[in-house]
């Protein structure tokens, strides 16, 4: 009786330290995924050192406050692909959260607006326009 306590004891403990390093590593991930966007924008646009300290504050800024998969409400729903008979399941946001990432997006663009010139914020639109069109075709 003892040991099989001892045994299950010991399985929680392995279970929690298990869940808090996935976390820290998607957290790891999350930071690392933003500062090479970040230091892809700068290269891209041509950022002076000014702009770059600036945008990495703005990414910073509403990285955390851009909906994560975490904060989705649960819901998946199963697409079938027309080239392969694979499901993928996809996190679903609620309209309060699609309309929170909407302001947040549009707030963000404002700011970025006031830290690039109007050339580097043309080549930034059109950059992020392609980016938009890649990705519905994908979908």
């Amino acid at each position: 009786m003892m040991i099989m306590a001892a045994a299950i004891l010991m399985c929680t403990s392995a279970v929690a330290q298990t869940s808090k390093k996935t976390v820290q590593k998607k957290q790891v991930q999350k930071t690392q995924v933003k500062t090479d966007q970040t230091q892809q924008m700068v290269k891209e646009l041509g950022l002076n050192d000014t702009q770059a300290a600036k945008l990495k504050t703005l990414n910073e800024k509403y990285a955390k406050k851009m909906p994560q998969c975490s904060k989705c409400n649960g819901k998946k729903t199963t697409k079938k692909s027309s080239s392969s008979t694979k499901q993928t399941a996809k996190p679903q946001l609620t309209d309060a959260q699609k309309k929170e990432m909407k302001a947040n997006k549009e707030a963000y663009e404002k700011e970025l607006k006031q830290i690039l010139s109007d050339d580097q914020y043309k080549t930034y639109q059109n950059k992020h326009a392609k980016k938009s069109q890649q990705k519905s075709k994908k979908n």
